[in-house]
């Protein structure tokens, strides 16, 4: 394998267009093998640009693949994902079956960070029998270091330990260090979950054998090659720091977090640096630093927060809960712990969601291509199969921008899209209103009967919200109980009246279907774009509007002229 400096000489001394791609792919996906994301990610898309005006599909989708890549090491999983299947339907449709498994790999990543656990494991599968018809070293590798992280991940313990021996011997067999050395570290952080497991089930000696090979693999790291960049030696530090700590070495395993909190400030990913601080807050709490312990963890939570990311998220919930149990804070701990149980319940509804259609998408897929193998139908197949990923990336797209309860659109949608309204009508000088719509007393709702209950509200609200909406309005869930619409080409007055012919549908509706006694009622404030609205003014009218529909008395809808 070409060393980086060899890489970079080569696309330094490429000759024409072709060959500047190949060198950009080459040299992009060596960069991320080694976890440098921040340079990786520029070279990627520079291949992408030059590979849509050679017209070359297959390096386009390597480079939609390198770019995937990229945002896993940054925490960005859901750019990730929709880079990875466009990576797949270009690799499809070039009949590049390596770049196709390299791409489901890839997305199966992201996946299995986001929770889709169902769909990451579909599209494992997948990538192994792609991988099997066209048998590539690294590539399989890669493809038994991924179902060995995702067997375990199910407690699949010893079909994990298979795809893991399979992973190691490849490796050793192609003389692949850098990424072997990566499947030793996870293998090692396997064992150390395994002992962890074994350790719950009362077998402590079971266990800390598990946890004693686990350390003496990542010492075979420390003595060979394979762990450089700060990507690699973050995963090494931090599998070694949970192992000293499963065997009460505490002290040793406080430096290696700290070790691995340094190495994921340096790549500015937030997800590395959130996980450091997790395990660092743990630690301490061995140590009897009880404040320390708490100062990690709201750190931790801050930027797995900022990053989305969800899981590290629940677990701050679950650790903050379990440090105010710990100082006897009773009532600081059972919110943290309602917190904790309302995002897995969340959590685990979405993964819920999104795996039985992704289970028929995959389904289809294998279909598909056991079919066109070794005939003529093997390009009707394939270009079948390119629109089914097109539209799994269409869905994903959407799903980025939908709210996962109601299904209307999120704010993340709306705050990028007002701005694009104001300025059309602007341009048009054509009318639009932007209303805010708030359930009453929705917390008394939660309160007095379910959060199960309040979210059959919020869904049954949207349905009617968006049956008043028509094609070119926007509807979104603003937060909450509260949901903002868009109505284009439309004055004040007309505004106030629809959105009171909603108000009454939702008072009239029959709230008694879902709980006997159970009234829905909605307070609305809305507001017409003036000459001059910046997007902070018009919002900041409609929510003095709303004020004035609450206190009005709720159940009603009051207009900006009204509220001034």
């Amino acid at each position: 394998m070409d060393t980086l400096e060899q890489l970079h000489e080569r696309l330094a001394a490429a000759p024409d267009g072709a060959a500047r791609l190949r060198a950009l792919n080459a040299l992009a996906q060596a960069l991320t093998r080694a976890g440098d994301a921040d340079r990786a990610l520029p070279l990627a898309h520079e291949a992408e640009r030059l590979a849509i005006e050679l017209g070359d599909d297959a390096a386009r989708s390597r480079a939609l693949c390198n770019s995937g890549v990229g945002h896993y090491l940054c925490a960005r999983y859901t750019q990730g994902l929709e880079d990875s299947l466009n990576a797949v339907v270009l690799a499809e449709r070039a009949g590049d079956l390596e770049a196709v498994a390299h791409g489901l790999l890839s997305a199966a990543a992201c996946q299995y960070q986001m929770g889709a656990r169902e769909e990451a494991s579909l599209a494992m599968y997948q990538a192994l029998e792609v991988a099997e018809a066209r048998p590539s070293d690294p590539l399989l590798v890669r493809v038994h270091n991924s179902l060995g992280i995702l067997l375990g991940d199910k407690g699949r313990y010893d079909e994990s330990d298979e795809h893991y021996r399979l992973a190691m011997e490849i490796g050793a067999r192609s003389n692949d260090a850098v990424y072997t050395a990566r499947v030793k570290m996870n293998y090692a952080s396997h064992l150390c979950d395994r002992g962890q497991d074994l350790e719950r089930g009362g077998d402590k000696v079971a266990a800390h054998r598990q946890y004693l090979a686990g350390l003496r693999l990542c010492e075979q790291l420390a003595a060979g090659e394979g762990v450089d960049g700060a990507y690699n030696k973050a995963h090494w530090v931090g599998t070694l720091g949970e192992l000293h700590r499963a065997i009460g070495d505490y002290e040793r395993a406080r430096e290696c977090f700290e070790e691995m909190l340094a190495h994921g400030t340096q790549m500015s990913n937030p997800h590395q640096q959130a996980d450091a601080l997790m395990n660092l807050g743990k630690t301490h709490m061995g140590l009897g630093n009880a404040a320390e312990a708490r100062r990690h963890f709201e750190r931790a939570l801050e930027l797995a927060s900022g990053a989305n990311v969800r899981r590290l998220i629940a677990e701050s919930f679950l650790s903050l809960s379990e440090w105010f149990e710990a100082c006897g804070e009773f009532r600081n701990a059972l919110e943290y712990h309602k917190r904790f149980h309302a995002l897995r319940e969340d959590m685990d509804k979405a993964e819920d969601r999104a795996s039985g259609e992704a289970h028929q998408i995959w389904l289809k897929f294998q279909r598909l291509r056991r079919e066109a193998r070794g005939h003529q139908e093997r390009a009707d197949a394939l270009a079948r199969d390119n629109d089914d990923l097109t539209m799994r990336v269409d869905r994903l797209a959407r799903a980025a921008h939908e709210d996962s309860l109601t299904g209307l659109s999120n704010r993340r949608y709306l705050d990028s899209r007002i701005p694009e309204l104001l300025a059309a009508a602007k341009q048009r000088s054509a009318a639009m209103c932007v209303g805010i719509i708030d359930i009453d007393h929705f917390k008394s709702i939660n309160d007095r009967h379910s959060h199960s209950l309040g979210d059959a509200v919020l869904r049954s609200v949207a349905r009617m919200i968006g049956g008043h909406c028509r094609e070119g309005d926007i509807a979104a869930r603003f937060g909450g109980d509260e949901f903002v619409v868009c109505l284009r080409d439309t004055r004040l007055e007309d505004a106030v009246a629809v959105l009171d012919r909603l108000r009454a549908v939702v008072e009239n509706h029959d709230w008694h279907a879902l709980r006997p006694g159970l009234e829905v009622t909605l307070s609305v404030g809305v507001a017409e774009i003036e000459t001059g609205d910046s997007q902070d003014s018009l919002m900041e009218k409609v929510d003095r509007a709303l004020y004035r529909a609450k206190g009005a008395g709720r159940n009603c809808v009051a207009g900006a002229r009204d509220a001034a």
